[in-house]
């Protein structure tokens, strides 16, 4: 490859780079706030590298770019596809290091901490986050607001944090349980994102205890309102890689859902069955890979035979025209539809992850568990499924319409 002309193209912006050799194996995987800037110090100071890097770039061949919107999300998307796809040259990564989450027991008075978890935990996780010295920082100034305890040992006498106000120690029952509570909602509420509810139920208790005539109480929720405000000018609002950790998370998924595929079946008293696909990358709907099907296989109403038609001739052409694989399939249905779904996608060679969202309840389905799995209606993970299901739905009604009303005037050209 000429590498300055290739450098000259190079974008200066947050992204991974994938390095490949002649046969587009991945060889490395990293991640860069200017990818121009690092990858110029690949070329230009070779001296400086390790020597398996040197060995590396003699196979260099082709370089490719996935763009982001953050250095940030260029880390998390560097580990996703470090540990999917395993590249040579990558040593680090490629373990099962995971990002730091807030863990918070289920006690009485329940203890916060920061944990990279191995295993399920009954305790309360919410997460994950990019680094642990940041999500410290951050539960620091939130103490200060509203004290909880991170104390790993149980103990019977207040500690230091009880003085510099960071803990209202709870081992000597200086806080009652209903108000230690109280703080351990509103920290869960505020690693959440929910900055106006948490802003709204303060100004409204503050205007209540002034009414009342406690100016005292009703001045230190004043305080918390402006400390809070202050320190949400600090932190960045919830982006759209951390809504599809929140889904990979909560639902269990194998990768991270980068790529959204959502079906649906259109027809009325079972006439003329169309389909839809539907495709989301980053959150965001990516009307450019939409696609429409005709069924052929199916006569009458039947949703279910119809879905796994289209869904085996979409992935027989990725298979055929080596296409990119969603990260994640959306269907409407429970878990019988979602279980039939993924035996069909082992059929044609794909072990993705498929999840069923049923309109009754709004439940998700997994293909594996019959229980559903019921997320909050202010989850914002749940609300993009929703805006997945609802969008392959709107779709394949407007394609029935359309056909339809060909139909219509071919009848009235006779």
């Amino acid at each position: 490859m000429d590498i300055k002309t290739f450098l000259k193209s190079a974008p200066n912006s947050p992204g991974v780079y994938l390095m490949k050799d002649g046969d587009r194996h991945i060889l490395y995987i990293g991640k860069a706030a200017n990818l121009k800037k690092r990858l110029k110090s690949y070329f230009y100071n070779q001296g400086a590298l390790e020597p398996k890097i040197r060995i590396m770039l003699r196979q260099l061949e082709h370089i490719d770019f996935k763009l982001c919107v953050s250095e940030t999300e260029a880390l998390i998307l560097e580990s996703e596809l470090i540990k999917k796809l395993k590249p040579k040259y990558n040593t680090l990564g490629r373990d099962d290091k995971s990002f730091p989450w807030v863990e918070i027991t289920k006690d009485d008075f329940p203890v916060v901490s920061v944990t990279r978890p191995k295993t399920q935990s009954d305790s309360i996780l919410i997460g994950p986050f990019t680094s642990a010295y940041l999500l410290r920082t951050a539960l620091k100034a939130i103490r200060s607001i509203f004290p909880f305890s991170m104390c790993s040992k149980k103990s019977k006498k207040a500690c230091l944090n009880y003085f510099l106000q960071l803990c209202p120690a709870p081992c000597e029952r200086k806080i009652t349980r209903r108000q230690y509570r109280q703080n351990i909602k509103m920290l869960i509420r505020i690693l959440q994102g929910k900055q106006k509810t948490i802003r709204n139920g303060l100004l409204r208790r503050m205007h209540s205890l002034s009414k009342k005539q406690e100016y005292e109480d009703a001045a230190l929720v004043r305080d918390q309102v402006q400390a809070l405000e202050t320190l949400w000018e600090e932190q960045p609002s919830i982006g759209p890689t951390s809504i599809l950790w929140q889904l990979k998370s909560s639902l269990g998924l194998k990768r991270l859902p980068l790529r959204i595929e959502g079906f649906d079946i259109s027809n009325i008293a079972g006439n003329q069955n169309v389909g839809s696909l539907v495709s989301f990358y980053k959150t965001q709907a990516d009307k450019s890979q939409y696609r429409r099907f005709r069924v052929k296989t199916v006569s009458g109403a039947n949703d279910y035979q119809s879905i796994l038609e289209i869904l085996k001739r979409r992935f027989e052409r990725i298979k055929s025209e080596n296409l990119d694989t969603p990260d994640l399939i959306v269907v409407d249905g429970g878990q019988p539809q979602v279980s039939a779904v993924s035996r069909a996608l082992k059929e044609v060679g794909f072990d993705i992850d498929c999840i069923g969202l049923a309109k009754k309840k709004e439940q998700i389905y997994l293909a594996d568990n019959p229980k559903p799995i019921d997320l909050p209606s202010d989850s914002k993970a749940k609300q993009l499924i929703q805006q997945v299901r609802n969008e392959a739905h709107r779709f394949a009604l407007k394609y029935h319409r359309l056909l339809r009303k060909k139909k219509m005037l071919e009848k009235n050209e006779k």
